[in-house]
């Protein structure tokens, strides 16, 4: 039988990049995906969305902290990075082959990184990082960090509706 829940259909989802966030908007990955994929078609991105989901997942963070080193906003990337920092306590930051917005790959396709990677702590350090990659025409960087969210989405069901209260 095919899974329904909100954790089966963010993997699909993510896999084909379609938007089903309409479907399931209690999915914090859900709606992360969906403002993604608004991202890589270069429309602008909802914040206010964004910053809500990001005390409960860094995801949103990432995403965030990506959409404004692509738009050389440094004073708000600096507090996205702390903020990030600050949550998951360090990062690793390699590069991979760049298909579009800038680091839009760690939400929409399932990648590889290519190069050695960079354990990063500190915000200053993944700015630097950050802008550097930005700056290659043909790279761009895959954040990744200890993720708790991947034990949920693998106990999908009983995570939504546990916290969302429906699946």
């Amino acid at each position: 039988p095919r899974k329904r829940n909100a954790c089966a259909r963010y993997l699909m989802a993510r896999w084909k990049g379609t938007d089903l966030s309409a479907e399931y908007p209690f999915c914090d990955r859900m709606v992360i995906l969906s403002e993604a994929l608004k991202y890589a078609e270069g429309k602008e991105i909802d914040y206010s969305r964004l910053k809500e989901i990001s005390n409960r997942d860094p995801q949103a963070i990432v995403l965030m902290l990506l959409h404004s080193i692509s738009k050389n906003n440094l004073r708000q990337s600096a507090e996205f990075a702390f903020r990030l920092l600050r949550s998951v306590g360090e990062v690793e930051v390699s590069s991979i082959r760049s298909r579009g917005s800038f680091g839009v790959e760690n939400f929409v396709d399932i990648v590889k990184n290519e190069d050695s990677s960079d354990h990063i702590k500190d915000a200053e350090t993944l700015i630097q990082k950050l802008v550097e990659l930005r700056n290659s025409a043909s790279k761009s960087p895959l954040i990744t960090y200890r993720d708790p969210e991947i034990l949920r989405l693998y106990f999908g069901e009983r995570h939504c509706k546990a916290f969302a209260g429906r699946c």
